[in-house]
């Protein structure tokens, strides 16, 4: 038995001899303080936990792609367990899980680092996370600067891991299906509130929370759940399993319909579009055109939400004022807190005001929830607040990251000699990263949002790793090299 236990954790203590020699004897410090202090205050469970972590930091090391797949299981589940009482550290078990995650994969990410030099977003994100980490240290909460810093850089480590790790084709299905069903479970919970009728009343409808704490987020959440079933839908080879899937899709619009966020519904307008053009669908594209059309003239709900929007396009001067009020006043919030930030100094703008400083600009304008969040409020754009915390050069790196993700994927889906599977797979993550703009330009979406940036970064991951060895296949097709292996293919 312990033979089989040391033979698991061979690789993960092979990792750590590869660091340098103060490292394992800062953790051991660490770990001799926290047992000591914990066993002098009679509290077993601490010091259980800590070992507990040991062996997972090593199980970690040892099977990464294998505890990947766990990862997003774990986050998804996670999500909905806001209320579990307890913290660790003085975190919730999500932002502790989280911070685990990230340290873990930034560990892995430089002991690994060969594998993943050659990937196309590397240089974008060392100058997004070099801007992170100067806007870290600006703020001089430490807690909240930990906090916003593992948020916004663990979505795109994950993307390098991904690729790195999951390389062959059974990974690629097997991380699609881990998704697939984990979603599922999360999908039922939120059906069973609906079912139950325990919906809550707010801004004039009666909208569906399920177990989610933020309406926004459900309602992306069962986006991003139903954008992975119409995947499904097209590679489930089974009748029954497509029948089956179009009862999760469905399942999944109406629970993100009744939370009645705009902003759901306007990003997976744009995914299915964008996925079913860039897959050369455009007969199903014409009929969901049709579909769509008529939603919006038989749901006086969807014409009541929307309707407002026409007054941001007025020109007159008083219906404009009033379209400052629009969208939970985004269009004053927008303007106002833009005026702010331009009258910062130079190095401000350039550099952003640092984590947490856009809450400075938004107490600032114009905002109608201005009284009852203390003046805590978020931007309501995701680049808007990269703009204000990280400034133009952070804002321009993760956009650019974004666009090789449409542009990767874009030229894996209309690869003719690709497989469908990878195909399609390319036409998710190139619609998905449409998604995302439209999301992240109107709404705090997937930088904020750890759970939905996890998901979107993980499946582009995984797209850039199936490009990278379809084109390795083709390169030695034509070469007629000597096959590489699926983990030299990512390098190559």
């Amino acid at each position: 038995m312990m033979a089989r236990i040391r033979e698991l954790l061979a690789p993960g203590l092979a990792h750590l001899r590869q660091m340098q020699v103060w490292v394992p004897l800062l953790i051991g410090a660490g770990l001799l303080v926290g047992l000591s202090y914990t066993a002098l205050n009679l509290s077993w469970l601490v010091p259980m936990g800590m070992l507990a972590g040991v062996f997972g930091t090593l199980f970690f090391f040892s099977r990464p792609e294998l505890v990947l797949l766990m990862f997003f299981v774990a986050r998804i589940w996670l999500d909905m367990l806001w209320w579990i009482p307890g913290r660790i550290a003085g975190l919730n078990l999500l932002a502790a899980f989280t911070g685990g995650a990230t340290l873990l994969s930034g560990l892995l990410f430089a002991l690994e680092f060969r594998r993943i030099e050659r990937h196309p977003n590397l240089n974008a994100f060392l100058v997004f996370a070099g801007v992170l980490f100067l806007s870290a240290i600006r703020n001089l909460n430490a807690a909240i600067a930990v906090e916003l810093m593992a948020r916004f850089i663990s979505p795109p480590l994950l993307m390098f891991l991904v690729g790195a790790f999951l390389t062959r084709h059974r990974d690629a299905v097997r991380l699609m299906m881990f998704l697939y069903w984990a979603c599922f479970v999360a999908l039922m919970v939120s059906m069973y509130y609906l079912v139950t009728n325990q919906l809550i009343h707010f801004d004039g409808y009666r909208r569906l929370l399920g177990a989610y704490k933020n309406l926004r987020h459900h309602g992306m959440m069962m986006m991003l759940m139903a954008s992975i079933a119409v995947f499904w839908f097209y590679r489930f080879p089974q009748q029954r399993m497509k029948i089956f899937t179009v009862g999760y899709i469905g399942a999944a619009a109406v629970c993100m319909y009744m939370t009645y966020i705009r902003t759901s519904l306007l990003a997976f307008v744009a995914f299915v579009a964008a996925f079913l053009y860039v897959t050369r669908r455009r007969q199903e594209l014409s009929v969901a055109i049709a579909v769509g059309v008529l939603g919006i003239l038989l749901s006086p709900e969807i014409q009541d939400r929307f309707k407002d929007l026409i007054l941001v396009f007025t020109i007159d001067e008083d219906l404009f004022l009033q379209s400052r009020k629009l969208g939970s006043g985004r269009i004053g919030l927008w303007t106002d807190s833009f005026k702010e930030y331009l009258q910062q100094p130079l190095g401000d703008i350039v550099l952003g005001l640092g984590l947490g400083g856009h809450w400075k600009l938004t107490q600032a304008a114009y905002n109608p929830f201005i009284v009852v969040q203390g003046g805590q409020v978020d931007t309501h754009s995701d680049y808007l607040g990269l703009l204000y915390q990280l400034g133009p050069i952070a804002l321009f790196a993760y956009l650019y990251m974004q666009f090789k993700v449409f542009i990767y994927g874009f030229s894996l889906a209309r690869d003719a000699q690709a497989d469908s599977f990878s195909r399609d797979l390319g036409g998710l993550a190139a619609a998905l990263a449409i998604g995302v703009l439209v999301t992240n330009v109107v709404s705090n979406g997937f930088i904020n949002r750890t759970t939905l940036g996890w998901l979107f970064w993980g499946i582009g991951g995984l797209m850039f790793a199936t490009h990278a060895r379809h084109h390795a296949a083709l390169a030695e097709k034509t070469s007629g090299a000597t096959p590489l292996h699926p983990k030299q293919a990512v390098e190559t």
